[in-house]
């Protein structure tokens, strides 16, 4: 066997061992959710305290034992979950001011991951209605306002700020811009402010590669190379940002698979820092610099040593000495060496060089907002008219049936969408028939479609309660939006609190940001239109939960509830031309909103 056959068959086999062990852990962390599925559908272990605790504990036990796997904060979620459960069985306070512990816990260790604002709210709402902390739900939810604008959870931090009477919300410190600075100031650590990383542009010159950070403003940043953890390993390199955020557009990890790099990755070690790792197939020697005029941070990686005079005076961002002022850091590996020299701003050998080294260790996530943004606007919409056949839905006081009406609103608003959008509009249902709940999205997703919105109409035993409210699919926040779910889901509470466990394992592939913004526009656009022909309408805002309809989306996706057919007022204005016109004009403004606002972001 030659050489370089045995080193690749040592090499396969210790990819292997990494994927198996990494299967096992996720193996692991799926039997303690379904534990806790099993203790949520039986009555008897429910009423057992003992069960809760044991199961609260190994969920504990998980993110402790495994702090860097992609499993870590999910676990401390459902810690935080099971301990709600607890809480409600037991009334004790002390276990919902656990459950708060954990979310915090959450975001405080994770602050990137896509669950930590979901945290933050749900620690918020426990301060607010069970601990009577107003100000530590205040300080809650403006934490959400501040540190995490892009997430799914900002329009219902800001709408509990106002119910709790904060009028001033700050703006989310997401591309806020960074004091004027010289790339010089930039590579030496003199300025700071966030400053947003929009892209990520790749150029292969040959003998070396370049990757280019195009980002909003001058920015603190340090580097270093490490070598293989495994012998015949891949060394990597990162760029570590201080203050900086991932713009939503950029993927997490990208093959890049040139003759020096197999790909980039981002991620968020830890709070207001953001790393670029490459993964490199081989170097020997590599600098770090910044440019301004536009600003950007430049990573460059050869396979020889000193060669950067021999840069053609054309390349595309050329190196110092050909384009204005730049910082330069640069680190050279000698032949035979393991360690890097270092010069200029080079960082010292610290825990963060030391987690990347572990084995197995995934950078926090960055949620990307993948887009519509990239296609040639909104092709094809599925429009869905809720219930049908044997399922009439709610029936409000004089009779009227659910399924009735939001048939004839499916149907007005299709032709609204095919007219004012010039795309492809396809009903899940132009009659009354029935059709099961996991059979719509199966549809829109099997079309390729750009949208999903299925049009509904609320139900409460309160005859009083009346107006427009919007969803989209996420853990239910509270015992309302958990019944509204259970209503349309056909099913009881309980049964929601299993469907919260599916939904957790499909949360990294539902459309969650883009969904909160589409809810957003259409919820607004619903309530503007409604009020021009009616002195009072109620707003019920945007919400979350966890929604049969809604699952397994490939798009962006919402349940519109377009009244209260229980509110005499309501059910009357649902069967007239002037309320129905004027909620199908307001989703339509919604939905053109939703694109434009995708449109900018794609031109930024």
């Amino acid at each position: 066997m030659t050489f370089h056959r045995f080193a690749f068959v040592i090499f396969c086999w210790c990819l292997a061992v990494s994927l198996a062990w990494g299967d096992d852990l996720n193996r692991r962390f799926q039997f303690l959710q379904n534990d806790y599925a099993r203790l949520l559908r039986s009555p008897q272990e429910r009423a057992r305290r003992d069960n809760w605790e044991r199961i609260i504990s190994l969920f504990e036990k998980f993110s402790q034992e495994f702090p860097d796997h992609e499993k870590a904060p999910p676990a401390l979620f459902m810690a935080g979950r099971a301990s709600q459960g607890l809480y409600r069985y037991s009334k004790y306070t002390e276990d919902a001011r656990r459950a708060g512990q954990y979310f915090d816990r959450l975001e405080e260790s994770y602050s990137c991951h896509n669950l930590a604002d979901d945290a933050l709210v749900m620690a918020a709402e426990i301060h607010e209605e069970v601990l009577d902390d107003k100000k530590g739900a205040i300080d809650r939810y403006l934490k959400v306002a501040r540190s995490h604008g892009q997430g799914d959870q900002i329009h219902l931090a800001r709408k509990r700020l106002e119910g709790l009477g904060v009028s001033s919300v700050p703006p989310p410190s997401v591309g806020e811009p960074a004091p004027a600075a010289t790339a010089t100031d930039l590579a030496q650590g003199e300025v700071s402010g966030p400053v947003r990383i929009d892209a990520i542009r790749h150029f292969s010159h040959g003998d070396f590669s370049r990757l280019v950070l195009d980002v909003s403003g001058p920015v603190k940043f340090s580097h270093n190379a490490l070598p293989p953890v495994a012998r015949g390993g891949a060394p990597r390199l990162y760029v570590d940002m201080k203050g900086a955020v991932s713009s939503p557009r950029l993927p997490a990890a990208k093959d890049i698979d040139d003759a020096f790099v197999q790909r980039f990755r981002i991620g968020c070690p830890e709070k207001d820092k953001t790393r670029v790792v490459l993964d490199l197939k081989t170097y020997r020697d590599y600098r770090v610099y910044a440019l301004d005029h536009p600003f950007r941070v430049v990573i460059e990686v050869a396979g020889t040593n000193q060669f950067w005079d021999k840069a053609a005076a054309n390349l595309p961002d050329q190196p110092p000495g050909k384009e204005g002022k730049a910082a330069v850091s640069k680190k050279t590996l000698p032949t035979g060496a393991g360690k890097t020299t270092v010069q200029a701003s080079a960082p010292k050998k610290d825990e963060v060089s030391s987690l990347i080294e572990k084995k197995g260790v995934q950078p926090c996530p960055v949620v990307p907002l993948p887009g519509l943004a990239a296609k040639n606007g909104l092709r094809r919409i599925v429009v869905d008219a809720g219930h049908g056949g044997k399922d009439p839905g709610a029936i409000g006081p004089g009779g009227v049936q659910e399924k009735d009406v939001v048939l004839t609103v499916a149907k007005l608003l299709a032709e609204r969408l095919k007219k004012d959008l010039k795309c492809e509009v396809i009903l899940t249902r132009d009659k009354d028939v029935f059709i099961p709940l996991k059979e719509r999205t199966a549809l829109a997703n099997r079309l390729d479609a750009d949208l999903f919105i299925s049009i509904h109409a609320n139900a409460s035993l309160k005859r009083s309660l009346h107006g427009v409210e919007t969803y989209y699919l996420n853990f239910s926040k509270n015992e309302s939006a958990a019944s509204v779910a259970a209503r349309e889901n056909g099913t009881t509470l309980a049964e929601v609190g299993d469907l919260e466990l599916i939904l957790f394992d499909l949360m990294a592939h539902a459309k969650i940001n883009e969904s909160s913004l589409l809810a957003d526009k259409v919820q607004k656009g619903i309530i503007l239109s409604l009020q021009q022909r009616y002195r009072t309408i109620q707003d019920n805002g945007v919400r979350q939960g966890p929604f049969h309809v809604l699952l397994g989306a490939n798009m962006p996706s919402i349940l519109v509830e377009i009244a209260f057919i229980s509110n005499p007022q309501d059910e009357a204005r649902l069967q007239s031309d002037k309320y129905q016109k004027g909620i199908v004009e307001g989703i339509v403004s919604g939905v053109k909103n939703f694109d434009n606002t995708l449109s900018r972001m794609a031109k930024r």
